[in-house]
């Protein structure tokens, strides 16, 4: 079973995103354009807030043109999935699942996106999956457990 994801990894997530939508995501523009001060943010962002108000996520949400339902999702696959999904609805691509729980990408139009549409989202989600490979691999518990193989 996977592990629950912390608030601080949906933000570094959402950060990772608003790259690809071009939108800024220092704590100071996100204070201007949302009204939450920026030692909320802070504190939300570096986990040391896990619970704060509703308006408060609404905010963020909205500034991240998310659903406020992004914040309840449980897992990081489920939360890296929902975000390239959305920054493809947001680039006017329609986005289906078939009955097969297969994702379905087409143009505005309802037409099978072509070879370079489909490259354009494979590169997104590359983008991502290579962050997350790059985190992992710099992440503290990562390089405990090589050190402890490389005792063995």
């Amino acid at each position: 079973m996977s592990k629950r994801i912390t608030l601080k990894r949906q933000m570094e997530l959402l950060e990772e995103y608003a790259q690809g939508i071009d939108l800024a995501t220092d704590n100071p523009t996100i204070a201007n354009a949302t009204g939450i001060s920026i030692s909320v943010l802070h504190d939300i962002r570096s986990g040391v807030t896990n619970d704060p108000r509703i308006e408060t996520m609404k905010k963020i949400a909205d500034y991240y043109q998310v659903d406020l339902n992004y914040f309840e999702l449980e897992t990081e696959g489920a939360c890296t999935t929902y975000l390239s999904v959305r920054g493809a609805k947001l680039k006017g691509i329609k986005v289906e699942v078939d009955d097969k729980a297969a994702v379905i990408f087409r143009s505005e139009e309802g037409q099978t996106l072509t070879a370079e549409g489909l490259r354009q989202i494979q590169t997104m989600i590359e983008f991502i999956t290579n962050k997350e490979s790059a985190r992992k691999k710099t992440s503290p518990t990562t390089k405990k457990n090589e050190a402890r193989s490389k005792r063995k």
